[in-house]
């Protein structure tokens, strides 16, 4: 084993909690209402720290090995009253506050905590640490940590998840000044070497819902707040009335016809007396996963965080303004407050921002009024439980869960294109308010085109998400559209080397810029690399299935007009997208072969249609087929690329 190494020497000037001390010292008080818990209890209530969080977090000391509880209890107190140490906060590359929020410190002591359960060999689900197993904070040196950070470096953790089980060993070091001495923590002795990943590799890693789950789940929830409520407020209106008993009577209808459709046919059978009659105390089932659908769209078309959802109130969504050029905008009014600012530990104050939305954006915040409104409450948090009181963010995952099982199991059937309109699982796990953002930004990036319902087109959201705090600098939404932006060009240039590779071509005027790009391209992309590559002109390349065509965009030659994206760079603007006249234009020989599909059956629908219908058929078909031909003219390969010509630029 490694002796004990240098610790940072203790402050004479802390006094150390004892049993019947508070956890939380006025100092970093801010709701004197809020509950605090004594040093000696088992379990640490944060809410005190920012009567703002409306899910805060309590630390549990219960499960902790017993000869660390008292080590454990040590390192969150200092955390929560002292905060992060200056030599932490001025370390080399660092990202400490020196007030950490009452989440990070939650986050913290759990990463501790299951280091701790490794070495000490209490958790069954974990491998025992095999020579020296530690049963009191006083057994650890430094050798334990080096152990620790083999264990991590051989896990199948993801970078960030190793990064912050190192990270913590590293932080509860720097707290030693505020432990007392029999709670010291020894060094890590590889602290100064290459421990932390790559930037890149610690930045949030959300995963985006897939299309095939995203496509069904957005348009049932936009259904639901925006054309199916009145059908169910008018029910639980109904309900309330009638003198319908709720146990004898549970699966009848209640009276009050269903009168809205979805794709044409009824979107419900019924709806009975369970379904609007509250359980428990809680919102009736319908009511509830009515409000889960406007939490899905708010998260989805607006951009917003989600506790920055939870913050909104009644009246939040006022009467659109009408824009000089005729169009109406939704706006959303609320407050952003992220992470702590001041010296003495206080939450930051909110500041006022605006949201600009969608239609449908709109329609959710007063779905969620209504629902207020018929659980007791005409003001306040928007987002109310069956009590009348505010919600959690925590339990939008549950509710989320149970409206795609309700769409699933009762809604989708009903359809006329069942497999269209069912919601499959999400490929990559449950489906929480965390995802919805970036699967918005890999929408608007990726599927331009593409619409949320049938009357809302992606490149629409993302006008209106620009033109609120949602196309701020502040609001993080400008980082994910570049990465999905930069996901989406890197995709389309892996695919067209890999067509390239397999003897495929690429025609039209742009076809050996897209090509030079190819040839740009390492086979295995290193950070640095793709830190560089991602800035190139060369690589802005985009596909435009709609069009069935790349863009290979160079903004001096673009034909389409050009739009300003969320993040204030320009781009093209696919839905102006002239592929048979723009020299930005180039078709791969899938694209060619779909293009001479669609002309043949535009010819075979027009031998079944009236004659001047069937002209105008045959006409575009012809249209296409020359497209095609002057395309196919260009037509080069990696062997034998075009070398001059149209779409080469001096």
């Amino acid at each position: 084993m490694t002796a004990p190494t240098y610790v940072p020497q203790r402050r004479s000037d802390i006094t150390f909690p004892s049993a019947n001390s508070p956890t939380i010292q006025p100092h970093r008080m801010h709701d004197p209402a809020a509950t605090v818990a004594m040093f000696g209890e088992s379990r640490w209530p944060l809410h005190a720290l920012d009567p703002h969080d409306l899910d805060p977090p309590t630390l549990h000391f219960t499960d902790w090995p017993e000869g660390f509880r008292e080590f454990a209890k040590h390192v969150a107190y200092a955390l929560i009253n002292y905060g992060h140490p200056e030599s932490l906060v001025t370390e080399r590359r660092s990202n400490y506050v020196e007030w950490p929020t009452a989440g990070s410190i939650n986050t913290a002591v759990s990463a501790l905590h299951i280091s701790i359960a490794w070495l000490a060999g209490e958790w069954s689900a974990l491998p025992r640490h095999i020579d020296t197993p530690a049963n009191h904070i006083g057994d650890l040196d430094s050798g334990h940590l080096d152990d620790l950070k083999t264990w991590v470096d051989q896990s199948n953790l993801v970078a960030s998840s190793r990064y912050q089980r190192l990270e913590v060993l590293v932080r509860t070091w720097h707290l030693n000044p505020w432990l007392p001495e029999d709670c010291q923590w020894p060094e890590p002795t590889w602290r100064h070497t290459q421990w932390r990943p790559s930037r890149k590799a610690r930045e949030n890693k959300t995963k985006r819902i897939s299309q095939e789950t995203m496509g069904p789940l957005i348009e049932w929830a936009v259904s639901m707040v925006s054309v199916f409520a009145d059908d169910i407020l008018t029910a639980h209106q109904s309900y309330l009335n009638s003198t319908l008993g709720p146990k004898r009577d549970k699966n009848r209808a209640v009276g009050s016809p269903v009168t809205a459709k979805f794709h044409g046919r009824p979107w419900i059978d019924q709806i009975t007396v369970f379904d609007v009659h509250s359980h428990f105390g809680r919102m009736p089932p319908l009511l509830n996963r009515l409000r889960t659908a406007a939490v899905i769209v708010l998260a989805y078309a607006t951009g917003a965080r989600p506790e920055e959802i939870w913050e909104w109130k009644h009246g939040c969504a006022p009467e659109p303004m009408l824009t000089e050029q005729g169009n109406l905008i939704h706006l959303i009014h609320g407050t952003v407050r992220k992470g702590v600012a001041s010296v003495e530990g206080k939450p930051r104050k909110s500041v006022s921002a605006t949201w600009a939305t969608i239609k449908a954006g709109a329609d959710a915040v007063h779905v969620l009024e209504c629902l207020g409104k018929a659980m007791g409450t005409t003001g306040g948090p928007l987002l109310v439980g069956g009590d009348g009181n505010p919600i959690t963010i925590s339990t939008a995952s549950n509710s989320i869960k149970d409206f795609v099982r309700f769409i699933n199991g009762r809604l989708a059937p009903l359809t006329e294109k069942q497999d269209g309109f069912f919601i499959p699982e999400d490929p990559d796990g449950p489906l929480y308010l965390g995802r919805f953002r970036r699967t918005l930004a890999w929408f608007i990036r990726n599927q331009p085109n593409g619409y949320i319902t049938e009357a809302v087109q992606y490149q629409h959201v993302s006008l209106r998400v620009g033109e609120g705090y949602a196309g701020t600098k502040e609001s993080g939404m400008p980082d994910l559209l570049l990465e999905a932006d930069w996901e989406h060009r890197r995709s389309v240039v892996e695919n067209l080397r890999h067509d390239l590779q397999d003897g495929g071509g690429i025609s039209g005027p742009a076809a050996n810029r897209a090509i030079a790009a190819t040839l740009l391209l390492p086979p295995h992309l290193t950070p640095a690399e793709e830190r560089r590559l991602r800035k190139r002109k060369e690589f802005a390349i985009y596909d435009n299935p709609t069009a069935l065509a790349l863009c290979v965009f160079d903004e001096e030659m673009a034909l389409c007009e050009k739009i300003r994206r969320v993040g204030g760079d320009r781009g093209p603007n696919l839905l102006d997208c002239r592929p048979d006249e723009c020299p930005n234009c180039a078709r791969t020989d899938a694209q060619v072969q779909a293009q001479r599909c669609k002309a043949g059956r535009l010819r075979a629908n027009a031998v079944l249609l009236p004659t001047p219908i069937a002209r105008s058929m045959i006409a575009k078909a012809e249209q296409l087929e020359a497209a095609d031909a002057k395309f196919l003219a260009t037509r080069a390969t990696i062997a034998k690329a075009p070398t001059d010509g149209e779409g080469t630029r001096s």
